[in-house]
C-alpha cells in the first residue's frame, strides 16, 4: 500500500479483475427501459413511419393508420429492445458517422417511457461487409458507434398490418356489461348486473351465466 512499508500477498484474482480493457468496463445496455414502462414507440425508415402508443394499458397504432395493435407482438418487440446489448464498440469519433453510414441511418427507433417527453432514440445503419449478423448503430446524443444483433432490427422491418391486432373484438370478458344479437328484425339482448346475466329482449328472464361467459370467451 502506497505510503506503508509492508509487503502483502493477495489473491491473484485481484490482478485478473483489474486486467480489463475499456470495452470490458463499458455499459453495454442500449435502451434504458423495461417493457412495462414503455408508453410510445416509433420506427422510422425511408419509406414509412410506424407510431404506436399505449393508452389504458393497451397498445394502438397511430401511424400510418389508426388501428388496434397486437399486444403480444408489441410486448415481444419491447422485451427484445429492452434486452438489447452492444456486441462491439467500434468508434467514439463523431467523424466516423459517414464511414459507418450512420449519417443517413437505415432506420431510427425511438422509445418513450413513463411520463417522460424525451425519447431514447437508436440510429441503425447497415451490416459490416464481413458479418451480416450485426448492424452498425448509435444512440442519439452519444458519439459511440456500436454493433448490435441484426435479428432484433429485422423484427422492425415488417408491414404496418403485421402490427395490427388480429382478434376481431378487443375486449376482456369481465369488462363486458351488455350483449346484443341482431338478425333481421329479431333481437336478443343480455345485460350484466352485479356479475349476474339476464335476458332483456325479447323477454326479461335470468340468463345462464356460464353459457354467456363461454360465448364471450
Amino acid at each position: 500500500v502506497e505510503g506503508k512499508p509492508g509487503v502483502y500477498v493477495v489473491s491473484r484474482s485481484i490482478e485478473d479483475r483489474l486486467d480489463r480493457t475499456l470495452a470490458d468496463l463499458r455499459d453495454r445496455t442500449v435502451f434504458d427501459f423495461s417493457s412495462a414502462e414503455a408508453r410510445r414507440l416509433e420506427s422510422k425508415s425511408a419509406d414509412r413511419v410506424v407510431e404506436l402508443a399505449k393508452t389504458d394499458a393497451r397498445w394502438r397504432m397511430l401511424q400510418p393508420l389508426n388501428a388496434r395493435a397486437s399486444q403480444a407482438k408489441i410486448n415481444d418487440l419491447l422485451n427484445d429492445l429492452s434486452a438489447l446489448r452492444v456486441l462491439d464498440f467500434v468508434s467514439d469519433d463523431a467523424k466516423d458517422l459517414v464511414t459507418y453510414r450512420l449519417n443517413e441511418p437505415v432506420r431510427e427507433v425511438s422509445v418513450w417511457k413513463g411520463e417522460s417527453t424525451d425519447a431514447q432514440t437508436l440510429l441503425i445503419g447497415r451490416s459490416p461487409t464481413n458479418d451480416t449478423t450485426k448492424v452498425y448503430a448509435k444512440t442519439k446524443g452519444s458519439n459511440a458507434i456500436i454493433t448490435i444483433p441484426a435479428a432484433t432490427v429485422e423484427k422492425l422491418d415488417v408491414a404496418p398490418n403485421d402490427w395490427r391486432d388480429q382478434s376481431l373484438f378487443g375486449f376482456a370478458e369481465p369488462d363486458v356489461q351488455g350483449l346484443v344479437f341482431q338478425r333481421g328484425v329479431n333481437q336478443i339482448a343480455l345485460t350484466r348486473t352485479n356479475d349476474q346475466w339476464k335476458l332483456t329482449a325479447p323477454i326479461t328472464a335470468p340468463a345462464e351465466g356460464a353459457q354467456v361467459a363461454a360465448l364471450l370467451t
